[in-house]
C-alpha cells in the first residue's frame, strides 16, 4: 500500500502555515536578522530606491483597481447583453463568467482580509520604523497584536498578496503549473518590500499562505475542484 502526501492540499498547506507561524512567533529574531541584511546605520535600507524595486513597488501599488474594474466590466457586459446577444461576440462575455467572478471575488476578499483586517488590526510597526533599525517604534513578533502602528501596518503585505493573487491562474487553468507565475511574482514583490524596509520576512511568507488558502476555498465553491 502506498501513502502519498499532497503538498498542494488545503490540509498540507494549513499545517505548514501553522508551523511557520509558530517558528516566527517563538523566534522573532529571524525577522530582524533578515531585515538587518538590507540595512546599514549610515544608509538605512540602501537598496530601497534601486530601479527594479522602485518600479515593482509603483506598478503594483494601484494596479489591483484597474484589474477589478476590468473584471467588473466584463461581467456587466455579459449581463447587459444577455446570452443571446453575447453570442454575437462568439460567446466571449459568457464563456468566462465563472472565471471572472472567481478572480474578482478573490481580489476583493484578499483586499478585505489583508488590507482591511490584518494590516489595520495587528498594528505591527514596519521594519524601517522600529528602534532596532533606526526608527522610533517598538518591534513586535508576528501574530502579536501591537499598538505601535495605527494604520496601514506591516502585518501582512499588500504588495505580496497581490503578487501571489496571480496564482489564481492555476485554478482557472486547472493546472498546478500555472501557480508558478503568481508565486514568482509574489516572491519578487516580497523581496521588494523587504529590501525597502516596508515588511518583515514573516509578513510576506505568511501572506502567501493566506492568499493560497483563500483561493483554495473559493475554487471549491466555483469549480468544485481543489489542488
Amino acid at each position: 500500500m502506498r501513502f502519498g502526501i499532497n503538498v498542494f492540499s488545503t490540509a498540507s498547506v494549513f499545517v505548514l502555515f501553522a508551523a511557520l507561524s509558530l517558528v516566527f512567533y517563538y523566534n522573532p529574531q529571524l525577522d530582524l536578522v533578515v531585515a538587518r541584511y538590507f540595512w546599514t546605520l549610515e544608509d538605512g535600507f540602501f537598496l530601497g530606491d534601486m530601479g527594479v524595486f522602485r518600479v515593482l513597488y509603483i506598478v503594483f501599488a494601484k494596479i489591483s483597481v484597474p484589474i477589478a474594474i476590468l473584471l467588473s466590466l466584463y461581467l456587466l457586459v455579459g449581463v447587459v447583453f444577455g446570452r443571446s446577444n453575447a453570442a454575437r461576440f462568439g460567446g466571449f462575455f459568457v464563456r468566462y463568467r465563472v472565471d471572472a467572478i472567481f478572480l474578482l471575488l478573490l481580489l476583493v476578499l484578499g483586499a478585505l482580509v489583508i488590507e482591511g483586517f490584518f494590516k489595520e488590526v495587528w498594528g505591527r510597526a514596519r521594519p524601517r520604523d522600529i528602534l532596532e533599525l533606526g526608527g522610533l517604534l517598538e518591534f513586535s513578533p508576528a501574530w502579536v497584536i501591537s499598538g505601535q502602528c495605527a494604520k496601514n501596518c506591516s502585518f501582512m503585505s499588500g504588495h505580496a498578496s497581490f503578487g501571489f493573487y496571480f496564482m489564481a491562474l492555476g485554478w482557472v487553468m486547472k493546472n498546478k503549473l500555472w501557480l508558478l507565475p503568481g508565486f514568482i511574482l509574489g516572491v519578487a514583490l516580497s523581496l521588494t518590500r523587504i529590501v525597502q524596509g516596508g515588511h518583515f520576512l514573516s509578513d510576506t511568507i505568511l501572506t502567501f499562505f493566506v492568499v493560497y488558502l483563500m483561493a483554495q476555498w473559493l475554487s471549491g465553491v466555483f469549480y468544485r475542484v481543489k489542488f
